[in-house]
């Protein structure tokens, strides 16, 4: 009886010892948002006032640094966390501000009443001292391990030829906001990473060779299920799509299919109605909370002419920090063009199924604000691109992974020349512009940011030392993508006589 061949690939193609220059770029990718940490003063991202006193508060009431208000919605707080960003919306004034205050004063502006979930601000509040300073880039720091830890760990265990997509899948969505928001303290900055891990993750514990494997992938899912639901009320409900996106793309009509897609959908439902059980949520979603409104019944027409430019303020058509900081126009052009153009690289020849969870990523976020938007009338667009930006990265994952195990797309044809070369020049030109805007402010030009400091720390290495470390790391770590997407090669079909033989081959592979 003929016995069908089955193709051996010789393991030393498949893991050659130079394939694990891929570890470098969670390393580097650290070291790059290291630098951006230390680029701002503290109370430099949005709204960071109110999230320091959240983390202060977070353990209840602590002598010091969080005491009983003289009403319940109150609280005692140093002075220091509300004047930490005395320079918002003043792009003209450098970082200087009055931290040294820890006088106890009275403030109803943090997260009380279950407006954002507790979580983040509970591993943050362990942080939190006398010391502002230090207590504040310690957060900074630790979101930025988070990210860069999980990432690793993505990687190690994906199946060898989904690494560069999704190598390929965080670098082109981290310039500029990316890389600002997750080196903060920032809850977004959680919202970010899961966006990152949580379908890839979910994608590859689907097509796991083996049970510990599939453990360990599980495990990676749920720290970023956890860190999307108690992040952000959006960002929960974007970890709900996200499991439910990874479970469309990979199901297979069969009884334990439909089982598990049962349960995806309970976890999916349970984590939106976390999110619609918080306030920050009821307040969105509640047309008689005070947000300007417009007496033009015909206002959603220009709300959705507006809509492309949210998406696109990832990029830089919007300010980074307390939306004050512009960058250049050249930012937005190259780290945009290299977003689009990757994934329309990715997005050829999609089956139905990518197409679908593509324009679903996209889809539903923005018709869900527009239908907000419009349904309170609101005056103007106020929804941050940070908002979207856990949307545009799931997005990118789903348009980069194959449509199925025979998918042969050739990674190598993409032009990494250009790519590496765009995304680094355009994280240099923000990384430079948000350094100037805290040293001396947006109305002193010059690219040597040694000259003239107006505000600096007193223990970092100087303003340009920074901005060497920060861009010669990023653009190591976009090389290092570049080197994968080079050396990457598609692996040959494989015929299998057996189970066995798949079984085999998922070994050799992993």
């Amino acid at each position: 009886m003929a016995t069908e061949s089955v193709t051996v690939v010789p393991q030393g193609r498949l893991r050659p010892p130079r394939r694990a220059l891929w570890i470098l770029y969670p390393i580097l990718l650290f070291l790059t948002m290291a630098g951006w940490a230390v680029s701002s003063p503290v109370g430099s991202s949005p709204d960071e006032d109110f999230h320091l006193a959240s983390a202060w508060c977070a353990w209840g009431t602590r002598p010091g640094l969080c005491e009983p208000g003289h009403i319940s919605t109150t609280r005692m707080v140093p002075r220091m966390l509300l004047d930490a960003p005395c320079y918002q919306h003043l792009p003209d004034t450098n970082g200087a501000c009055p931290i040294l205050d820890r006088t106890l004063v009275e403030t109803d502006r943090f997260n009380f009443s279950n407006y954002y979930p507790n979580g983040f601000y509970a591993v943050m509040g362990l942080f939190a001292g006398p010391d502002l300073v230090g207590s504040v880039m310690g957060m900074r720091l630790l979101n930025s391990a988070i990210y860069s830890a999980g990432l690793a760990a993505l990687l190690l265990l994906a199946r060898p030829r989904l690494r560069p997509a999704y190598l390929l899948g965080s670098l082109v969505t981290l310039v500029p906001l990316g890389l600002f928001v997750v080196s903060s303290a920032n809850p977004s900055s959680w919202a970010i990473t899961s966006a990152t891990l949580l379908w890839a993750a979910a994608t590859e514990f689907a097509h796991a060779p083996t049970t510990t494997r599939r453990w360990q992938l599980g495990a990676v899912a749920v720290v970023a299920l956890v860190l999307g639901v108690f992040s952000r009320a959006d960002a929960a409900a974007y970890a709900a799509l996200a499991l439910v996106l990874a479970w469309f793309l990979n199901a297979r009509l069969s009884r334990r299919t439909l089982l598990i897609g049962g349960g995806v959908v309970l976890l999916a439902v349970a984590a939106v109605l976390w999110a619609l059980s918080l306030q920050s949520a009821q307040l969105v979603l509640d047309p008689a909370d005070g947000v300007p409104q417009s007496s033009r019944p015909d206002a959603w027409f220009a709300r959705l002419r507006e809509l492309p430019k949210t998406f696109f303020g990832t990029f830089g058509t919007y300010g980074l920090g307390w939306l004050d900081t512009r960058p250049p126009a050249a930012t937005w052009v190259l780290a945009g063009t290299v977003y689009v153009g990757v994934l329309f690289w990715g997005l050829r020849k999609a089956r139905w199924r990518k197409a679908t969870a593509v324009l679903t990523s996209f889809m539903i976020p923005a018709a869900i604000m527009m239908a907000i938007a419009t349904a309170r009338n609101m005056a103007s667009w106020v929804f941050q691109p940070r908002y979207f930006l856990p949307v545009m990265i799931l997005a990118m994952m789903v348009a980069l992974a194959p449509d199925s195990e025979d998918d042969e797309r050739d990674v190598r044809l993409l032009p990494t020349g250009f790519i590496v070369g765009a995304l680094g020049v355009a994280q240099a030109i923000t990384l430079h512009t948000n350094l100037r805007r805290y040293v001396t402010g947006l109305d002193v030009f010059g690219f040597n940011l040694d000259q003239g400091i107006e505000w600096w720390w007193a223990w970092s290495p100087s303003p340009m030392t920074v901005f060497w470390f920060g861009s010669i790391a990023f653009l190591g770590a976009a090389l290092a993508v570049g080197h994968q997407l080079r050396s990457a090669h598609t692996l040959p079909r494989q015929r299998h006589s057996s189970p066995t033989a798949l079984s085999q081959s998922a070994d050799h592979a992993a």
